[in-house]
């Protein structure tokens, strides 16, 4: 489940684990959820773990998330956990957009921040943006936002197998160097966020997606984070 706030400056996410497709369906079940979201996006300070979101109150009063769950798992009578949350909170020089995939197993919350403080149609473009952004990461399930935020090992780890490959195949030394040069910038395009072709244009990349979105708004934009909660992954 997810929420975002109509000026896109709060926004979390919340990931419910139940035992039955029959629980994780009911209106009990989705109202829970949605209180959660709207609970954690109004807290006083983003919330960082379930413990957290659990011990929140509810709309001021003196119940907690917590006695709102043991109520629900009495009512249903199966083990319900709030098993991951993220919650992200900017101010006008930022933005913050979520997508949630059909059928509620798969969602991702960005959180955008640009060079100064923006609003009105540069923020509904940016919103937009922001929310193909998240529907990418969900298609794509990338390891890193960028080519140098990437693990080294995993790139090493990669290239080696790569070059085993190459030089068992008989391939000059000085051209394997060159062969190896592609295949990481291929790899970059399969893994990292920004090298990725863009989901709704594969002309583009997903940096230069964001690119021409900054042309028109004149508004400098930097991904500063995202959370991708899939249903086994």
């Amino acid at each position: 489940e997810g929420f975002v706030s109509d000026d896109y400056t709060t926004s979390s996410l919340i990931e419910l684990a139940c035992e039955t497709d029959f629980a994780a369906n009911t209106k009990d079940m989705r109202n829970f959820a949605s209180t959660l979201t709207k609970e954690s996006s109004n807290a006083k300070k983003m919330i960082e773990s379930a413990e957290e979101l659990l011990g929140l109150s509810v709309n001021g009063t003196d119940l907690n998330i917590q006695s709102m769950l043991d109520e629900l798992i009495s009512k249903i009578a199966e083990k319900i956990i709030v098993s991951r949350t993220a919650s992200f909170r900017t101010d006008d020089t930022g933005l913050t957009n979520l997508y949630i995939h059909p059928g509620s197993l798969l969602g991702v919350v960005i959180l955008l921040k640009a060079d100064k403080a923006f609003s009105g149609e540069a923020r509904e473009k940016i919103a937009a943006l922001a929310k193909d952004i998240c529907m990418q990461a969900a298609v794509t399930n990338p390891r890193s936002i960028s080519s140098d935020s990437l693990d080294k090992a995993v790139l090493d780890a990669e290239m080696s197998v790569a070059r085993a490959q190459l030089v068992a195949s008989g391939k000059p030394e000085a051209i394997i160097d060159k062969i190896l040069l592609g295949k990481a910038n291929k790899f970059y395009e399969e893994v990292c966020l920004l090298n990725q072709k863009f989901i709704k244009d594969d002309k583009v990349s997903v940096q230069q997606k964001i690119e021409q979105t900054e042309k028109e708004t004149g508004i400098k934009l930097t991904i500063s984070d995202y959370n991708r909660f899939g249903i086994g992954g």
